[in-house]
C-alpha cells in the first residue's frame, strides 16, 4: 500500500522515509560525511542516458565523480524536497531543482528521484528529470 508520508525523521530510526531524509537533510546542509553513513558502500545511482550525467554510477567513489560532473552542469545549484511518497522499501522524492544550466540564470526544474533502501542504507536511486531536452538544450546554447 502506498503512503504519503509526512513524519519528521528520526535519527536512530531506520525506516526507508527516516533514511532518505536523513540524506536529503545530510546533503543539502553539504555534511557529506553523514551522508556517506546513509549510502550503501555499493549504492548504484542511474541518470538517463539523455543528460550528460548519463549511466549507472557505482559506490561512494562513483557518487563523488558524478558530484563534479553535476557541478559542471548545474551551476549556482540549489534543490528541495517538495513531496515523499513510501511503498515498502522505495521511497520517491519530489525534488525541485534550480541553478543556473548553460546561459539560463534560472532553470527550475522538478526531478523524480526513486530510492531503495536496504539494511537501513539507501542502495539504490534512479532520477527522472522533468524535461531533459529542456535540460540538454539549455546546456546546448551555453556551449555555442
Amino acid at each position: 500500500m502506498i503512503q504519503k508520508r509526512t513524519l519528521e525523521a528520526s535519527g536512530n530510526d531506520t525506516s526507508p522515509i527516516s533514511v532518505i531524509r536523513r540524506l536529503y537533510d545530510a546533503f543539502f546542509s553539504h555534511d557529506f560525511e553523514a551522508a556517506m553513513l546513509l549510502l550503501d558502500e555499493n549504492v548504484e545511482i542511474v541518470y538517463p542516458d539523455s543528460v550528460p550525467m548519463k549511466g549507472h554510477h557505482f559506490g561512494h567513489s562513483g557518487l563523488a565523480a558524478l558530484s563534479e560532473k553535476i557541478k559542471t552542469v548545474w551551476k549556482d545549484h540549489t534543490a528541495r524536497v517538495m513531496e515523499y511518497v513510501v511503498d515498502g522499501d522505495r521511497v520517491v522524492a519530489i525534488v525541485e531543482s534550480s541553478g543556473r544550466v548553460g546561459n539560463d540564470p534560472n532553470v527550475v526544474m522538478p526531478v523524480c528521484e526513486i530510492w531503495r533502501v536496504k539494511n537501513g542504507r539507501a542502495a539504490e536511486v534512479r532520477v527522472f528529470f522533468w524535461d531533459t531536452h529542456f535540460l540538454v538544450e539549455r546546456l546546448e546554447q551555453g556551449i555555442r
